[in-house]
């Protein structure tokens, strides 16, 4: 899946499989605090018959497990991280990241 590569905006495929990885993260988490639009679409997905629309968490997981996997087979992960438990980690981490935008406490950091 391309996404890592292209979507994020960054190096492109001449970085490092994990800084690929932040990149398109980094994307990712920009697009849902500034665009109103990909929020309602990740919204309108979630509450989405199942079968019916496309599965853009497993689309999330693939854009995260790709470069790791790739990391791994250059030897860029730590040993005892295979890539299915840092994606794991990564997919936990930012999971939660669809609702946080107009659901931060004011006063908090990331609260407008």
């Amino acid at each position: 899946m391309p996404c890592a590569r292209s979507r994020a905006g960054g190096r492109g495929g001449d970085g490092c499989a994990l800084q690929r990885l932040v990149d398109v993260t980094h994307h990712v988490a920009r697009l849902l605090c500034a665009d109103v639009v990909v929020r309602a679409g990740l919204r309108l997905k979630a509450e989405a018959v199942a079968g019916r629309a496309r599965d853009l968490r497993r689309e999330w997981w693939e854009c995260v497990h790709e470069p790791l996997a790739e990391a791994e087979r250059k030897g860029e992960l730590a040993a005892g991280c295979p890539p299915h438990r840092s994606s794991a980690v990564v997919l936990a981490a930012t999971t939660g990241i669809e609702v946080l935008p107009g659901r931060t406490p004011a006063g908090s950091p990331g609260s407008p």
